[in-house]
C-alpha cells in the first residue's frame, strides 16, 4: 500500500481542541516481572504469554487524546468538510484542520496535482479575503457546529501539503 501526496491551496479551518487524558485497555501479559509485561498483544486469541506462561489479561495505560471525536463530528456535518490526516505533521498546538469536501460554488479548484499542474499562480490579497469569506458563507452551518465542539475555530488561508 502506497502513500498518495496532495497539495491544497486555499481557505481552511484550524480548530484547536483540548488535550485530555484517557485510559485505554489492551490485551497483554499482567506479570510485572516479565519482560513482555504490559506490551500489547494484537491477537486476542492468544491466551498465554510466550515468555513467562502467565495467562493474558486486560492491561490499561494513560493516553493523551483529543477532546473532540472528529470522526463522529465529520458524520454529523455529512462530511461537507474533510479533516486532514495530520498525524505525520508536527504542529505547535493541538489542532484539527478541515477543508471543503463538498462542491458549493467554490471560486476555483483548491487542490493542485504536483505531478501534472505546473503553473505560476499569482495570488492577490483580495483573493485570500474573498476565498475566506466564501468558505464562511458556503459552510456556515457546519462551521457553527464545529465551533460548538472546539476551544477555537479560525478560518485561515494557506498551502497544505499532506499524504495518506
Amino acid at each position: 500500500m502506497g502513500t498518495s501526496h496532495y497539495v491544497y491551496l486555499g481557505p481552511y479551518l484550524e480548530c484547536e481542541y483540548v488535550v485530555v487524558n484517557t485510559v485505554e485497555h489492551h490485551w497483554a501479559c499482567p506479570n510485572t516481572r516479565c519482560p513482555l509485561y504490559g506490551q500489547r498483544e494484537h491477537d486476542e486469541k492468544i491466551s498465554f504469554c510466550g515468555m513467562c506462561g502467565r495467562a493474558f489479561g486486560k492491561a490499561s495505560h494513560a493516553v493523551e487524546t483529543s477532546s473532540v471525536d472528529c470522526w463522529t463530528l465529520s458524520e454529523e456535518i455529512n462530511e461537507a468538510l474533510w479533516i486532514l490526516p495530520l498525524e505525520y505533521i508536527e504542529l505547535d498546538m493541538p489542532v484539527h484542520v478541515w477543508i471543503p469536501n463538498h462542491r458549493r460554488g467554490e471560486p476555483r479548484k483548491f487542490s493542485i496535482n504536483p505531478v501534472t499542474d505546473y503553473r505560476v499562480m499569482p495570488i492577490p490579497q483580495v483573493t485570500l479575503v474573498a476565498e475566506q469569506a466564501w468558505l464562511i458563507e458556503a459552510f456556515h452551518d457546519e462551521i457553527e457546529l464545529l465551533r460548538e465542539h472546539y476551544k477555537r475555530c479560525d478560518v485561515r488561508w494557506g498551502l497544505i501539503v499532506y499524504g495518506h
